[in-house]
């Protein structure tokens, strides 16, 4: 939306025209969140090849916003996520800090990303490295006496 500033903000902001940008959040921002907590972005980049000459989003990113949007939505459809992207591409690219453009969402992209994730050589060392993190992040986690089941829902959980 476009609105046509006062004089008195025109010369406070330096500009004639305000831009506002409504997107609806939802619950994206908590679950961007959650995972970059978890480190799967760096995590998912260090064990999944990025081709010489793949360009935009890594895979890290794409498979943190895709996963955002199959539980957001609701859908598992890879042919819905670009058009999910087109309503959503300011709030996703300031949650992420990565330039987000259509191209890296495409159907036969996203099929890649999924033939990686379905190689058990690199699933395995993508759950584990996750699974050491989780270790790592709980073992700081301190804990009163009398919490012991709270203990053993830890353990059980890594």
């Amino acid at each position: 939306m476009r609105v046509q500033l006062a004089q008195q903000a025109q010369e406070i902001l330096g500009t004639s025209d305000l831009v506002i940008i409504t997107e609806r959040v939802d619950d994206v921002a908590l679950l961007i969140g959650q995972m970059v907590k978890m480190g799967l972005p760096e995590v998912l980049d260090r064990h999944i090849p990025r081709h010489w000459t793949q360009r935009g989003l890594s895979w890290g990113w794409t498979a943190v916003i895709w996963l955002a949007y199959i539980v957001t939505e609701g859908d598992h459809r890879k042919v819905s996520v670009e058009t999910y992207l087109k309503g959503m591409h300011h709030t996703l690219s300031c949650l992420t800090a990565q330039v987000i453009e259509p191209l890296d969402f495409r159907d036969d992209r996203l099929s890649h990303l999924l033939k990686h994730l379905s190689k058990p050589a690199y699933w395995h060392a993508i759950e584990r490295a996750l699974n050491e993190r989780s270790r790592k992040r709980n073992k700081k986690v301190a804990l009163k006496p009398g919490f012991e089941g709270v203990r053993e829902c830890i353990l059980l959980w890594n």
